[in-house]
């Protein structure tokens, strides 16, 4: 099994501002999230974790390997997105600065090109490559993947055999975990942005 993890929150998160590149560290609640995640974890056979090596997903990465007893592998193309003149600024003012980009992001994202950054299209590209290069290298393992929002959506959309304009039907909460099997013929996808490891108690962040 594949278990697909967004990181935990952070504070950029909960006020809308754009991440991408930018190495926002993890909240508090993002690492109680993250603790939640690796308690829910700890009965599987996992034997390896690899992770975005941006902080917020590799501290996520690091709780949840300790509590499984294994190494975290960083893995650039599990980056987040590049999405360049946005990141650091929230997203009011993108949709007042960059009102034409940002409206064809939301109807066509299958050919959304980030000002200053990346398309959505190489984006799922290379995030799929490292995908397929990681699993190859240990197919009969069980591993995490921790990423980001849009990696991740871009990755399920790529084994579901669905076009990037399809972003949108994909919701991914933080630490949301989807699981997907491995079998000789392709993939299957278990579960998506489970959140059944938080207690009633705990906020899970929204789709940002």
């Amino acid at each position: 099994m594949i278990y697909l993890i967004r990181h935990g929150v952070t504070e950029w998160n909960k006020m809308e501002v754009f991440r991408g590149k930018k190495d926002v560290p993890l909240s508090p609640e993002g690492r109680e999230q993250a603790r939640s995640v690796a308690r829910y974890l700890s009965s599987f056979p996992i034997t390896r974790v690899y992770s975005s090596p941006l902080s917020r997903a590799y501290e996520t990465a690091s709780i949840i390997a300790t509590t499984i007893c294994c190494e975290v592998t960083p893995l650039e193309g599990l980056s987040d997105v590049d999405f360049g003149n946005w990141e650091g600024k929230p997203l009011r003012w993108v949709k007042k600065n960059y009102s034409r980009e940002y409206r064809q992001y939301r109807l066509h994202p299958a050919s959304a090109q980030f000002p200053g950054g990346e398309s959505l299209e190489a984006c799922r590209a290379r995030a799929f490559a490292a995908f397929i290069e990681t699993i190859a290298s240990d197919p009969e393992a069980n591993l995490v993947l921790l990423s980001h929002r849009v990696i991740i959506k871009l990755l399920l959309l790529e084994l579901l055999g669905l076009s990037t304009n399809s972003f949108w039907k994909i919701r991914i909460d933080t630490c949301g975990i989807n699981e997907v099997n491995r079998t000789e013929d392709g993939f299957i996808i278990h579960r998506i942005n489970s959140t059944v490891q938080f207690s009633g108690e705990m906020k899970i962040a929204g789709d940002f």
